[in-house]
Formats: structure tokens, sequence, C-alpha cells
């Protein structure tokens, strides 16, 4: 299953049509095995009523790969941090709770690219890298340009002393950054993402 996140909304690619039972209001989309995809996207984008389209097909992969063909694509890479406490690092930016991420650079791995972003969007250094938790795709607009961005979320430890806090990369927006007890994490995602909610749900903190 893919999903491709529009803000609060989402494109979901599945293998069965009973994957959008009990999405209420969702749309169920049949498609051709040699139908061309690439403009469903913005169909969607200007059809706000609809809060969900699924489109079940027996390969996933292609069909994705047309609903993005009309995006320039963006690699990036992040981290779900977590203290010896089991606090999670969750930072403000633009009114939005989020995760510490951003673009991979040149000649860099996803790995090297998540634990940077981490500490230049918080200052948070002395992590331990872990799995892989999940991809997530999620689409903007930039100076006209549709972008579409996947991130690869990495479970991260942090190592150092419980009593440092973060630091908010200003210059990026964020004006918060702050060790959050799970108990608290869903009132911060009410004003979130749904690609952060997916995360944390594959991460299964929620």
């Amino acid at each position: 299953m893919y999903r491709i996140h529009f803000e609060s909304r989402n494109i979901i690619v599945c293998s069965s049509v009973s994957d959008a039972e009990g999405d209420t209001g969702a749309l169920v989309l049949s498609v051709g095995e040699k139908e061309h995809l690439g403009n469903i996207p913005l169909m969607f984008e200007k059809s706000p009523h609809i809060p969900s389209l699924y489109i079940p097909t027996s390969d996933t992969e292609r069909v994705c790969s047309e609903l993005c063909s009309r995006y320039h694509t963006l690699e990036a890479a992040g981290g779900v941090v977590r203290d010896r406490s089991g606090r999670t690092l969750m930072i403000l930016r633009r009114g939005r709770w989020d995760l510490p991420k951003g673009k991979l650079e040149s000649g860099e791995s996803l790995q090297e690219c998540a634990l940077r972003e981490v500490a230049e969007e918080t200052g948070i250094t002395q992590l331990t890298i872990g799995d892989l938790i999940c991809v997530t795709h999620h689409t903007y607009s930039r100076e006209g340009e549709r972008l579409l961005k996947h991130t690869w979320w990495y479970d991260m430890k942090y190592e150092g002393n419980s009593s440092f806090s973060p630091v908010p990369q200003t210059e990026e927006d964020i004006i918060m950054a702050e060790w959050v007890p799970t108990e608290e994490i869903p009132a911060k995602l009410s004003s979130s993402y749904t690609s952060i909610k997916e995360v944390f749900h594959q991460a299964g903190i929620i």
C-alpha cells in the first residue's frame, strides 16, 4: 500500500477495494492496467470535498509511479528521536507540530541526512540511529512547481543528558523544539500533518 499525502487528504494505492471500508467519504477509483494516471493527482487537488481516494490495483508500484510522474520529486530523511524516559522529540514549524527532517544532500546516505537534520533543527546530538520505520510521500507547491517529497524515517535514541533542552532552528521557521511525553502526543498531532500521524502509527507510538 502507498499513501500520498495532500495536506490532510490522501490518495491511497492499495491491493483491494476492501482497504477503503470504514473510511467515511472516501472515493474508490477503478483504473485500467494501461491507463495513464498522471492527471489524477491534479484532479484530486481540485476536489477538496473528497477526503480520500483509493485506487485498488494488482500493480501498486506501477500505479504509484504513474501518479507521481507529473511531480518533481525530492528525497529527504528524518528521525523519530526518543530519550531514555521515552519522550519523543517534536518541533513546531509554521503552526504545525512536526518531526525533524530535511532534504538529502549530494554524497550523503539517508542515515547521515537524518542525523544531520535532527542536529541542525533541534541541536540534539549524541544519537544512535536504528531501523527504518517507514517512508512517507507528501505533496506541496513552491513557486508554482508541484513537488513530491519522499521522506525516509529512522528510529533514533538520544543517549545524552536528559536535562539538555532542544534548541529550535529559527532560520528554518522552527519556533519550538521539545521532548513530548507519549500521553501528550495525540494533542500535538491534532495540529499536525497526516504524514506525521502515519509515522507515529508506523513507529508504534500511538
